[in-house]
């Protein structure tokens, strides 16, 4: 009797841990889907670097707002090819799952907020007046810095999701 109980408690665990195994699957995008988010997070990466250099120009001692909006040229450029690799990964309807769904939010979002972000320090450029914006500019570009980094994120995280 106790031989039979030591296997059924023994089979109730293998189920148990099978059954979360077959669950801990991936879901991974895959072909010209993927190589949108690669895309994206590449782009969001170069975003990143950009934001990067504008703050510690912001830092110099003496920044003039021409080199400043020149820098900013560069960023939005990099928020155009986010919004167009977005459009394109959204034409190709991959389909999610709900975890993916989630990161592809999220990563919508941080475009949004990264636009914002960019148009706020481009309309503080256009004054033509840095040193009394500099401490909002030097703020604009770290916020850029991070929104940048959810969208690369998300991108990758996009790729491939565990699901539940």
């Amino acid at each position: 009797m106790r031989v039979s109980v030591v296997f059924s408690v023994l089979a109730l665990f293998l189920t148990f841990s099978f059954s979360s195994y077959a669950m801990d699957t991936k879901c991974v995008v895959v072909g010209p889907a993927a190589s949108d988010l690669s895309l994206i997070a590449r782009e969001a990466a170069d975003a990143q670097n950009q934001a990067d250099e504008i703050e510690a120009y912001l830092r110099n001692s003496s920044p003039n707002w021409q080199t400043l909006a020149y820098q900013m040229d560069y960023l939005d450029e990099n928020i155009r090819n986010l919004q167009k690799f977005i459009a394109g990964f959204e034409r190709r309807e991959p389909r999610l799952t709900d975890a993916q769904s989630q990161q592809l939010e999220r990563l919508k979002a941080g475009l949004a907020t990264l636009t914002v972000f960019a148009n706020n320090t481009n309309r503080l450029i256009a004054e033509k007046q840095l040193m009394p914006y500099r401490d909002a500019l030097v703020a604009n570009a770290k916020a850029m810095n991070v929104r940048a980094g959810i969208i690369r994120d998300a991108a990758r995280s996009l790729r491939v999701v565990k699901s539940a």
